[in-house]
């Protein structure tokens, strides 16, 4: 009686054990799905770096059940390509910050010359304003000066966080210690069926199908794999759509998009691509899926939970190899 008692008692301290490893244990790596919802077309010119991204980011998309087709082009038909026939759904920019333009009019104003994103007032239209917020913050922000000054500096950083979060034209990569930075550049023209789509979401009524997909895209993306295999870890990566070195302009609180698939996929669903009903993404928050003292908090929980767990057993098996 009394062994099968020990063997009871060492049976449930192993089963423990693997309750434990499950709790602080990496939750599988989502696969490839096997198929795609849809296909975007990528343009580049052979001259830049983005052909390497692309290579890579092709792969990354699939996750999430984009396939990407890719077209590498002479520079100079790339640049008419980008502001004459605009047949494209993605391509990558190299944003010159030559000039001091803490709004960047050129490229995220409807009428700026570099407009290659496509945005126009329509998307965002507010009856109060009598125009699109995005344009109402950077015509009215641009008149304020000092452009250092607190008030200013505040609208902008506003503007930042309600560009990249509602409107996302693009998502900023890398830049190499200047004034200039990349831009993996999204094309919401309405022209473009998935990418620029206003139609509401199925399963998010509030927010348009088009920017479902962005966000989709934006949060698939891995720039930590990108910037390892093509420059070797050595470009800095940005968050930001302005960027001034040793600037207090760059809003250091936006939203990241950082690397996660669960939420990328999870964009995908919303937009009704998946037949799927939405994956349970617990509480993690679905307006920044990616922030910091969250995600720290509960890992930092889990660990000290596992821990514990963890000394109170092995406390529990001395006892019984000592009986």
């Amino acid at each position: 009686m009394r062994g099968k008692s020990k063997r009871k008692n060492l049976v449930g301290i192993v089963i423990l054990i693997l309750t434990i490893s499950s709790i602080i244990q990496v939750q599988p790596t989502l696969q490839k799905l096997p198929y795609a919802y849809f296909y975007l077309y990528a343009k580049i010119p052979s001259d830049s770096y983005g052909v390497d991204y692309f290579n890579l980011i092709k792969q990354q998309l699939r996750f999430i059940g984009i396939d990407l087709k890719i077209t590498i082009q002479d520079p100079f038909v790339w640049q008419n390509e980008l502001m004459t026939f605009r047949n494209f759904d993605l391509t990558i920019i190299e944003i010159n910050q030559t000039e001091f333009d803490p709004y960047l009019t050129n490229y995220y104003s409807e009428n700026g010359i570099y407009n290659v994103f496509g945005y126009d007032t329509s998307m965002d239209w507010d009856d109060e304003l009598q125009t699109g917020r995005n344009e109402w913050y950077i015509q009215n922000g641009s008149q304020l000066y000092p452009p250092d000054s607190n008030a200013s500096i505040n609208l902008n950083w506003e503007w930042q966080q309600y560009l990249m979060d509602k409107i996302l034209p693009g998502v900023p990569l890398f830049t190499k210690d200047n004034d200039s930075f990349s831009m993996l550049a999204f094309n919401m023209r309405e022209a473009r069926p998935a990418i620029g789509n206003r139609d509401p979401c199925p399963l998010r009524p509030k927010m348009s199908i088009g920017l479902a997909v962005r966000k989709a895209i934006a949060y698939a993306i891995n720039r930590e794999e990108i910037n390892k295999i093509v420059h070797g870890s050595s470009y800095s990566i940005v968050n930001t759509p302005v960027y001034f070195q040793n600037s207090c302009l760059c809003n250091p609180d936006i939203i990241e998009y950082c690397h996660h698939l669960k939420a990328g996929r999870y964009f995908i669903d919303i937009a009704g691509y998946s037949i799927c009903v939405p994956p349970d993404i617990g509480d993690m928050n679905t307006d920044d899926p990616c922030d910091r003292d969250f995600t720290n908090s509960i890992s930092g929980f889990r660990v000290v939970i596992a821990l514990s767990s963890i000394i109170f057993s092995s406390i529990q098996i001395r006892k019984f190899l000592k009986k």
